[in-house]
């Protein structure tokens, strides 16, 4: 891959075989998170990196409640990522499954490669939950779900899954149970007042 892009550019959090990353010149700020638990706020196109760093991870960092709760019980989203600054002549190598987002500090110039498929049983897992029909997806979804209880891009995609399925009401718990692990997770909410508009409520 070639990644090039400005200033506060970059790519959203998402996760996949490993991977190595190497810098040609300018400057990329890393954020990663264990597979276990997603990031704060969601995956994919939930919120841009520039986006999340200041509406996420900033107030993040300043909610004390948030802290102890994680601390006490663990059920809450992971608080705070592994962070790096990668420079020109770095490589960066990204685990299998680690969740990750970039921003650009500056121009950047970037090269990277990675394993077309995953190696383990639970990066196969989540590539066959992103491939597979509504009822296949739900059951994947479970399965991972045993290793990784809190993981609240699994419970969006079983959520969603059982949408398709017209199971309005589990998707709604689904969905509140994300919610309750993450309160910044926008497309959770976004999903959770459809169901409810167009289709718990009537």
């Amino acid at each position: 891959f070639l990644f090039l892009g400005g200033n506060n550019s970059g790519v959203s959090f998402h996760r996949h075989a490993d991977a190595w990353n190497a810098v040609v010149g300018g400057r990329k700020r890393w954020f990663l998170y264990p597979g276990d638990r997603a990031p704060p706020g969601g995956v994919h196109h939930a919120f841009e990196p520039a986006d999340w760093l200041a509406r996420v991870r900033v107030p993040m960092l300043t909610n004390a409640q948030q802290k102890v709760a994680a601390l006490i019980d663990g059920s809450a989203a992971a608080v705070e990522p592994l962070e790096c600054v990668q420079v020109a002549g770095e490589i960066l190598y990204i685990p299998e499954g680690f969740y990750h987002a970039t921003i650009n500090l500056e121009p950047t110039l970037a090269i990277g490669i990675q394993n077309v498929k995953p190696l383990g049983a639970t990066e196969t897992a989540f590539y066959e939950l992103n491939a597979k029909p509504p009822t296949e997806a739900d059951a994947i979804a479970s399965k991972i779900l045993k290793s990784m209880p809190y993981n609240t891009e699994v419970l969006h995609k079983q959520a969603m899954s059982r949408k398709r399925q017209e199971k309005f009401q589990e998707a709604e718990k689904l969905l509140e149970r994300a919610l309750s692990l993450d309160s910044s997770f926008l497309v959770a909410m976004l999903d959770l007042a459809e169901i409810k508009w167009k289709y718990v409520s009537q």
